[in-house]
């Protein structure tokens, strides 16, 4: 039993020998499992990249353009001028009303002009911007380059706020122009009124 015993510690330490390591007594007990570190959650921080942006094409997109223009006849020092006709043959009716409701009317024919003044009240002038709002002389475009014969001229010119714009048409258009025809008749009832009936077209 002795000599077992002696010849099982030389035969682990010729072993040991030849591996290198030293003799250890063998263990009786269960190995101690390695200790392991539970996972760190992630947590965002403050200084990370941030997060990848559009393209630049997405970025870069034109915005729509605006649908409505300025309002006519918004300041006081805003005017638009209506004139239809010849001077040199049935007569050339002007009639200008600026944003204080201040009205010009004159009709000259043969080297005469009449002239007429006066004022729209808060209503009329009202109208009068809800009209052009509706109707926007600035969105009328002739159809033709000259008149029929005999053919009033009709010039509509926008100054102020609004910007500067001038807009000419045809007489016999407001029949095919519902917009131009609602203009004709409202500075013709304006040019009637001011006038004192006199000035009608």
């Amino acid at each position: 039993m002795i000599l077992r015993a002696a010849g099982l510690a030389l035969a682990t330490a010729a072993a040991c020998a030849s591996s290198g390591e030293p003799a250890a007594p063998p263990s009786h007990t269960n190995p101690t499992p390695a200790a392991t570190t539970a996972p760190v959650p992630m947590v965002a921080s403050a200084h990370a990249a941030p997060a990848p942006t559009p393209s630049s094409s997405a970025m870069t997109s034109t915005p729509p353009p605006a649908s409505t223009a300025a309002p006519i006849l918004t300041a006081a020092t805003d005017s638009i001028q209506y004139a239809v006709g010849n001077p040199s043959f049935r007569g050339r009716t002007v009639v200008k009303v600026t944003g204080s409701g201040a009205v010009d009317v004159s009709f000259e024919r043969g080297g005469k002009t009449d002239h007429y003044t006066g004022q729209l009240d808060a209503d009329e002038l009202r109208g009068l911007r809800d009209n052009l709002a509706s109707h926007d002389p600035r969105a009328l475009h002739s159809a033709r380059a000259t008149g029929k014969p005999d053919e009033a001229r009709i010039e509509l010119t926008i100054r102020g706020t609004a910007g500067d714009s001038q807009v000419t048409l045809w007489d016999g258009e407001q029949w095919q122009i519902p917009s131009l025809r609602a203009l004709v008749v409202a500075f013709n009832a304006i040019a009637s009124k001011t006038s004192g009936g006199k000035v009608k077209y």
